[in-house]
């Protein structure tokens, strides 16, 4: 009688590759999703809620997000950042979390890392502001980000020009090195980027910036990165208004007084595209347009000067009289040319 077949199991000359066949491979890691869909998902869930969501529920929608997502530090920065409704349970430095975003591998996580460490860079607020030590890391993290940026974050190309843009020129500003070149060129950047996003847009004109909403690179509202459009070109703007002082507004500088004075008259118009139509117009767009008077009527321009001057009188509140005062001041002449000037600390102008 032949000897019984061992088991299969107990066979030692099995050829140990059937065995690999026979297991099933590890699934594929999930792939990882960009910050911003993230946070949508989570908000579409407490949407689904009859009413207003209880602040239980939204702690509780939290919380669960915070066990999927671990120790992704571009989530982790904005928890602690943005998330204002439900904070962490856990608290951690903010100036640490950003530095791990900014040095990330990453690209999902490192551009977000550059939007929301900028912020911080720039803070006014005590609780937010960086210490000297921290400052100096965040600085050298961004400019190494910077320098190794080539491609845009696929999906948000025009968010990604914008973003290197914000960051180059907070970059320049927290170590004081911007000048009238530097200026110029950070000018001249913009220009092209916001012309490649519309391209028929040009200085003054309205321009359309819903990329900042269509692509997936920000997670702040619109109007809060218009606003740090508007504040970064403000930052810029100084620059050419401290120089043509310091020359004593020369005939020689109207030409640059000109071009101040559009970019200024720009930045209304991106103000006034962050305000919902129904709201009144806020203090920062009269003075925007009010910049833009006092520029053109330094170089000459009487009528522009004029056109803005009564543009904001029109928009202006009830009330508001250091605005009335200002357009007065500035449709008035060289009389008002000097008595404005005085007003802001500027120095007595040419006759």
């Amino acid at each position: 009688m032949p000897a019984p077949k061992p088991h299969p199991r107990h066979d030692s000359r099995r050829d140990p590759r059937q065995d690999s066949r026979r297991r099933s491979s590890p699934p594929p890691p999930a792939p990882l999703l960009p910050l911003r869909q993230i946070i949508a998902s989570v908000e579409r869930e407490l949407r689904k809620t009859e009413g207003k969501p209880t602040r239980n529920a939204v702690r509780d929608a939290w919380r669960l997000e915070d066990g999927k997502q671990g120790e992704r530090p571009d989530y982790l920065l904005w928890r602690h950042t943005m998330c204002r409704e439900s904070p962490p349970d856990k608290r951690r430095d903010v100036i640490d979390l950003a530095l791990k975003t900014l040095r990330a591998n990453t690209p999902h996580i490192h551009w977000a890392g550059l939007c929301l460490s900028l912020p911080l860079l720039l803070s006014d607020t005590p609780s937010l502001r960086p210490r000297p030590e921290q400052t100096a890391a965040l600085i050298a993290a961004v400019g190494s980000l910077l320098a190794t940026l080539r491609e845009p974050l696929a999906g948000s190309e025009h968010s990604s020009t914008l973003a290197k843009w914000l960051a180059s020129v907070a970059l320049d500003a927290a170590q004081s090195r911007l000048t009238v070149a530097s200026a110029t060129q950070h000018l001249q950047a913009l220009q092209s980027a916001l012309s490649a996003a519309s391209p028929e847009w040009r200085p003054m004109r309205d321009l359309d910036l819903s990329f900042i909403t269509t692509e997936p690179l920000y997670t702040e509202p619109a109007s809060a990165i218009i606003r740090s459009l508007v504040s970064s070109l403000h930052t810029l703007l100084a620059v050419f208004q401290n120089d043509a002082q310091s020359a004593g507004f020369a005939p020689s500088h109207d030409a640059a007084l000109r071009d101040l004075a559009q970019w200024q008259h720009s930045a209304w118009r991106f103000l006034a595209s962050a305000r919902p139509a129904s709201s009144p117009p806020r203090k920062e767009e009269l003075s925007a347009l009010l910049d833009a008077a006092q520029s053109a009527r330094l170089s000459g321009d009487t009528f522009d000067a004029a056109r803005l001057a009564a543009l904001a009188l029109h928009l202006m509140p009830q009330g508001t009289s250091n605005t009335q005062h200002r357009t007065s001041n500035i449709e008035g002449g060289e009389g008002g040319r000097s008595n404005e000037l005085r007003a802001a600390g500027q120095g007595t102008p040419p006759p």
